[in-house]
């Protein structure tokens, strides 16, 4: 029911109906604590700060009107949000969530508020406690946990060396030995990221000799991961056979992207398009901001393969699919850098004669 409203005040135009629906959540969560009603939670929170003539007074008022109080969990946790990820001012968005987790009784909301927050400013030793903090309240979402382990490690990549992360290392794993096996993955993809290929392949091997853990969101990435080393590499055979292993569960996106580059690549279009569209199939109704990335980046890698068969009205139809496509809530620049390559193409499309 809660997934219902959510998708409803998503789609409407009226910012009151957006808000009335957030308080609906709001009441879920003091009832009912648990991290899926906090995700709609958020939904709902980006949908509102990110939408078109976005204004901070006037939803003041609104949220005032519909008695939601400066004391409670909601104000502070939609206006540590919308410093955080908007105005980018992180005294006042760790003001809104140190009050959550020291005021109130749902304090991982709080705690996942400044674990956000540290991984923004890219302060991986920080985050940390965070971490431990939200595992003993949630002790039973594996995932949630599991899933910012490697966001950590994907948001500091740009800003440290893989020496630099290598001695922080120590500390992460102490700090979390339950994840072995997503600890190395993030490592991995560190070294990856660089293009220090043997570092890399060490961490994906080590994920795999860890246990991977069979409700893990992402069991198959050790193997992609390889598949795209040895690629790297020139050693086609032996990345197949890493491919073929990562996809040989129930697969995720990711694993079908980069399985059908593989091919597109290697000018195996058939089997490219094959694995481009196992992808749409899977998340064509996700509302996982992550999953619809890959989503539309299906329909781009369609497209230029649409072209490269020379079916010209088949490549439109697939970029204008990410054209047209209603980006729900918080988007982000690399969603806006998917459009912005699919425009382009069209353009260039539209000019043969």
């Amino acid at each position: 029911y809660a997934e219902l409203i959510v998708k409803s005040a998503i789609r409407s135009k009226s910012l009151w109906e957006k808000i009335k629906a957030l308080k609906i959540i709001s009441n879920y969560v003091n009832i009912n604590p648990n991290i899926i009603l906090h995700s709609y939670f958020e939904k709902l929170i980006y949908t509102i700060f990110n939408g078109k003539n976005f204004n901070s007074d006037i939803v003041k008022k609104i949220l005032l009107k519909y008695g939601i109080s400066k004391q409670s969990i909601l104000w502070n946790f939609f206006w540590g949000n919308f410093y955080l990820y908007k105005d980018r001012n992180f005294a006042l968005a760790e003001k809104c969530f140190s009050y959550i987790a020291e005021n109130t009784a749902f304090k991982y909301i709080g705690y996942a508020g400044m674990l956000n927050l540290y991984v923004e400013k890219k302060n991986p030793l920080h985050a940390l406690r965070f971490y431990s903090l939200i595992k003993k309240t949630l002790h039973k979402y594996y995932w949630y946990t599991e899933k910012n382990t490697l966001t950590i490690f994907y948001q500091i990549r740009d800003s440290f060396s893989v020496d630099e992360v290598e001695k922080m290392f120590p500390k992460i794993r102490d700090s979390l030995p339950q994840y072995p096996d997503m600890l190395y993955i993030g490592m991995g993809a560190i070294c990856l990221h660089h293009n220090k290929l043997d570092k890399a392949e060490k961490y994906f091997k080590l994920a795999i000799e860890n246990k991977l853990t069979p409700k893990a969101v992402h069991r198959d990435w050790p193997y992609i991961c390889l598949g795209e080393i040895y690629t790297r590499r020139n050693k086609y055979k032996e990345a197949e056979a890493y491919f073929k292993k990562g996809l040989s569960g129930l697969g995720s996106t990711f694993g079908f992207l980069e399985t059908g580059k593989f091919y597109y690549n290697r000018n195996m279009l058939k089997e490219a398009e094959e694995f481009y569209l196992k992808a749409v199939k899977k998340f064509l109704n996700s509302n996982n901001p992550g999953e619809i990335k890959a989503l539309l980046n299906a329909y781009l890698y369609l497209g230029d393969l649409s072209i490269k068969q020379g079916r010209k009205k088949t490549a439109k139809k697939y970029f204008m699919k990410i054209m047209k496509f209603n980006f729900p809530y918080f988007s982000g620049r690399r969603i806006l850098n998917i459009k912005e390559k699919a425009r382009e193409k069209l353009e260039k499309l539209n000019n043969r004669k």
